[in-house]
């Protein structure tokens, strides 16, 4: 028997169920592998832009959700902080004792720094300190929320609008 889960491609749908269900269904299957005590990875990305694309001789043969992220001259920081904080709302949504996010947006590591080591994005969210969970996660319609000793997390799965309410001190 497995003593971990992987997930990843969670927000790519297979078939006609939309993009945000397969993440809900994704989201319900790592707290359950966490209940069992199952070491859980959460692959957080939305795509995989690998530096491959840099060497295509036309921009309109790079992937759409990569063009951004492709032939560029620096990080696109705000695309990134915006795919990190959505993948780490929802990671936190499932996040458990022995819970993982791996964030990048592609694992060629001998693409430039910024697309494989999340702490290369230079992104605050990574470094501040979250605490103990204070309960399971809620639901109401599409948005999912989470307390935690120092934030407050509320994503919501259709729009991916995700807000980090951080406590003052």
């Amino acid at each position: 028997h497995s003593h971990s889960s992987y997930f990843e491609n969670q927000h790519h749908s297979p078939g006609s169920q939309p993009d945000h269900e397969a993440i809900v269904v994704s989201m319900q299957l790592a707290r359950e592998a966490s209940w069992k005590k199952k070491v859980v990875l959460w692959t957080g990305s939305r795509r995989n832009c690998g530096c491959g694309w840099n060497y295509v001789e036309h921009r309109s043969e790079i992937p759409l959700d990569c063009r951004a992220f492709n032939k560029v001259a620096t990080a696109p920081i705000d695309l990134l902080k915006k795919d990190l904080e959505i993948a780490l709302g929802e990671f936190l949504m499932i996040v458990e004792e022995f819970s993982y996010i791996n964030f990048a947006i592609s694992p060629d590591a001998n693409c430039e720094r910024w697309r494989w080591d999340a702490h290369a994005m230079g992104l605050d969210e990574l470094l501040r300190p979250l605490g103990a969970p204070k309960g399971p996660p809620l639901r109401s319609g599409h948005w999912f929320s989470r307390h935690f000793e120092h934030v407050s997390v509320k994503v919501n799965i259709e729009t991916e609008e995700t807000q980090f309410i951080w406590k003052v001190d």
